[in-house]
């Protein structure tokens, strides 16, 4: 498996109960095509055991929260300080970019069977996946460490 991005330096530390851009990362566009199948996985930590993290995934053709599509979303509990999360995305045509649903939780597709997810995404153009976070409270002060997007080709 090949590379298009691997990081490991933080993303920005978000405190507050607002949904904010921790990391985001720029796929080039035509960079994906057809039958390719992408690897997201993004590490986190958290400072703070006083409230619940929630950690989405986006994509957008800008850096912004603004117009993106969810990809991922997983809540964590008070006691929980830090994880890996991941999404396989499956580009099925150039109109269908398929993954496991959108609005789920963690999900292990080993052991749960559900329904995929379908986005139109363009990549014929340059797109950003984005890291944000928010709080259940303003107590917390939370960072990423790792973001790695594997290609299969």
């Amino acid at each position: 498996m090949g590379y298009l991005v691997k990081s490991t330096i933080d993303g920005t530390s978000v405190t507050g109960t607002a949904i904010t851009i921790s990391d985001s990362k720029l796929i080039v566009a035509n960079s994906l095509t057809v039958g390719d199948i992408l690897e997201v996985n993004y590490g986190f930590s958290k400072l703070v055991a006083t409230s619940n993290l929630s950690i989405r995934l986006y994509i957008n053709t800008s850096n912004s929260l603004s117009g993106a599509s969810q990809l991922a979303l997983y809540t964590t509990t008070g006691a929980l300080f830090a994880g890996c999360l991941g999404r396989v995305i499956y580009i099925k045509s150039a109109t269908d970019t398929q993954l496991y649903p959108t609005t789920a939780s963690l999900i292990n597709p080993d052991t749960v069977a559900l329904t995929n997810s379908s986005v139109n995404i363009d990549w014929t153009v340059s797109q950003y996946l984005i890291i944000a976070l928010s709080h259940s409270s303003g107590a917390s002060n939370n960072s990423f460490s790792t973001f790695l997007l594997g290609l299969k080709r």
